[in-house]
């Protein structure tokens, strides 16, 4: 990859400046990579440095706050204490008297519309490959939106079905297979499984107040994909592997449901559950809904279904 002399800079939010921030030796202080600090005007923060280079100097809105050393001898992180103001932060690094690399955060404004980005602009139309789309918001230059927390709505057109949408939030109780999803730190994930056809399919994300956003995606057949995929399909169709909702709507797994847990498929739960395998299924629902001894049975017909 080779070496790069650009420094790289991220902030304490402020609101935790004056806290005694306890983290494990395997952890990582809770600096973003971030300018934007909505509400915290004039209040102290902290940005930390990180560069191999001798010296680093630190810039908000085009005044310096000064030299200070950086490198090996800091462990690669030298800090500043500064008082938050919206605009520019810039970080340069010096070897030797002479610049080698910059690095520059500018604080975002309001947010205007969203932004849709998929890993690949073309997957397998073979059943199962799959998308993943980042959703991210955006003020009127185009900056992302840290603080942003706004729900998201996603709708799936064309060959394609939404299979999960989820963020990075360690307190969220959001389900994975809802097509809604609050933003944390402005971010959030969505991803669409192939139907096993070829054309394309369009991701629309709406949210209260902001722009909507769409973007297209092309399901392409992949004949070595689709050779390796149907003597797997042959092996583990019929079976608990299968989503919920393939088990209900095909007629000769519905009715093997039906024997054994007629009340099963009127159930509330089975809607909010279609997107995921009855293996997940099976895992966080009581034994009082699912009994182990009918899903056994249920389990040796599937097996047997041609």
């Amino acid at each position: 990859m080779g070496k790069s002399n650009a420094p790289i800079h991220g902030s304490i939010t402020p609101e935790l400046y004056e806290e005694s921030i306890y983290f494990k030796p395997w952890g990582w202080e809770p600096v973003e990579r971030s300018y934007t600090f909505s509400s915290y005007e004039n209040q102290k923060t902290r940005v930390d440095i990180y560069s191999d280079a001798e010296e680093v100097e630190l810039f908000i809105n085009g005044r310096s706050y000064g030299k200070k050393e950086a490198g090996w001898d800091h462990k690669y992180k030298t800090s500043f204490d500064i008082v938050y103001e919206p605009g520019t932060l810039q970080v340069v690094a010096y070897e030797s008297g002479e610049e080698v690399g910059r690095d520059q955060l500018e604080t975002a404004h309001d947010p205007i519309s969203l932004k849709l980005e998929t890993d690949r602009d073309e997957i397998s139309s073979n059943y199962g490959d799959l998308s993943y789309i980042k959703m991210t918001i955006l003020d009127s230059s185009g900056r992302e939106i840290p603080y942003a927390d706004h729900l998201i709505t996603l709708q799936v057109e064309g060959q394609g079905e939404l299979i999960a949408v989820g963020s990075a939030d360690p307190l969220s109780t959001e389900l994975f297979v809802e097509n809604q999803r609050r933003l944390y730190k402005g971010k959030s994930l969505a991803i669409v499984r192939s139907t096993g056809k070829e054309g394309t399919f369009t991701v629309t994300a709406t949210a209260e107040g902001i722009e909507s956003q769409s973007v297209t995606v092309t399901c392409k057949e992949t004949e070595k994909k689709y050779k390796e995929f149907i003597i797997e399909e042959k092996l583990t169709i019929y079976g608990f592997d299968m989503t919920v909702g393939e088990l209900v709507e095909n007629p000769v797994t519905k009715e093997i449901i039906q024997k054994h847990l007629p009340e099963f498929l009127s159930n509330p739960l089975l809607e909010r559950a279609k997107r995921i395998s009855f293996n997940q299924l099976i895992q966080f629902t009581p034994e009082t809904i699912l009994p182990k001894d009918k899903l056994k049975l249920i389990e040796a017909e599937l097996k047997n279904v041609q």
